[in-house]
Order: C-alpha cells, then sequence, then structure tokens
C-alpha cells in the first residue's frame, strides 16, 4: 500500500535569519511531493547540483510539485516573519519495485539506473542524513 503523509512547518521569524537554520540541503524520497506554502517564502533549489541557489518565488494560490528523488532543496528563516510550509509526500509501497520504465528508452538505449525495491531505496536514503541529492546514485547501473 501506498503511504501519504503530511507535514506542517513552522519556521518562526528570526532577527538575524543568517544564524540560523531552517531546513539544510536535502532532497525528497517520496514519489511526490506536494508542496503548499505561505506568502512569506524561503524555499531555495539548487541549480545543477553547483552552489548557487535559486529562490522559489510564492504564488498565492499555487503549489510546488516535486517528482521522484526530487531536486535538492532548503528552506531559509525569514528575518520577520513566521514561515509555515505545508508538504504532503506520497510515497510507494515498501515492496513496491522503483525504476526506469523500458518504455520511454529508445531500441537499444540502457537505462542509467537499475531496478530496486522502494524499501531498500528509502532506507538508504535515511541512513546518510540529509546531504543535498545523492540518495539517487543508490540506483545508478
Amino acid at each position: 500500500m501506498d503511504s501519504h503523509v503530511v507535514s506542517l512547518h513552522n519556521y518562526p521569524a528570526c532577527p538575524n535569519p543568517d544564524l540560523a537554520s531552517g531546513a539544510g540541503p536535502h532532497s525528497d524520497v517520496s514519489s511526490i511531493t506536494i508542496l503548499l506554502q505561505d506568502d512569506v517564502g524561503g524555499l531555495y533549489v539548487r541549480a545543477n547540483e553547483c552552489d548557487k541557489w535559486i529562490h522559489v518565488e510564492s504564488v498565492e494560490g499555487a503549489l510546488v510539485v516535486n517528482i521522484g528523488d526530487s531536486i535538492a532543496h532548503r528552506v531559509l528563516v525569514s528575518g520577520s516573519k513566521n514561515r509555515v510550509s505545508i508538504p504532503i509526500f506520497v510515497t510507494s509501497a515498501p515492496n513496491a519495485v522503483i525504476g526506469p520504465l523500458p518504455e520511454v528508452l529508445e531500441p537499444g538505449e540502457r537505462p542509467t539506473y537499475k531496478q530496486v525495491m522502494y524499501q531498500d531505496y528509502f532506507n538508504y536514503h535515511f541512513s546518510k542524513g540529509h546531504d543535498g541529492k545523492h540518495t539517487i546514485d543508490y540506483a545508478k547501473m
């Protein structure tokens, strides 16, 4: 059975936001992440696994959707406003096999990633801590 988890995150305003940690660089292990943000902002995504961070502007009524082992992202706190975010994580069943879809490969093309059991992928993700987007390497051929 697939799982759906709703998290409620509160990031209190901090007069010295450079000295505070919202959520450090990480990626989500869920199949789909749907994020309802407030109007404060603070979500950043990493550009091409380098140290450049791009601010994701908050758009009233919009949802941020990440698919699969999503892009590395982080959250910074505001110096003047509390921030609330509500991510919904949709995950595969523990015994589900995840991997590339053969239908999307060109004839003769070899996949970059192997098929793995979701529970193994999930366990690997949490065995190493939040250190950016490196769980996907677990499934590389």
